[in-house]
């Protein structure tokens, strides 16, 4: 796995400690190689990096609303999937 996960970190965030991370996940597709890794915080962003085989490397941070209300909530899950994002993307 690629070390850019540490410095795609140390690039997004400052200071970032142990106790700031919710989860961590990292998978690797055995049919395509592509790498992805899913770091969540426990301030509601999710950190995202996904290493293709061609070298290609595609980062990405989600950071969410406090929502005020499930009303709230359940539109701005409907808009992400109005706008072509996935269950698996929304659930993040």
């Amino acid at each position: 796995m690629n070390n850019d996960l540490t410095a795609m970190v140390i690039g997004n965030l400052n200071k970032l400690t142990r106790e700031d991370v919710r989860s961590i996940s990292a998978k690797i597709n055995a049919k395509t190689g592509k790498e992805e890794f899913e770091i969540n915080l426990n301030d509601g962003r999710t950190l995202i990096q996904t290493n293709f085989l061609s070298g290609i490397s595609e980062r990405a941070t989600v950071e969410l609303p406090e929502f005020k209300s499930i009303t709230e909530r359940n539109d701005a899950i409907r808009e992400m999937s109005n706008h072509g994002r996935t269950q698996t993307e929304i659930a993040r």
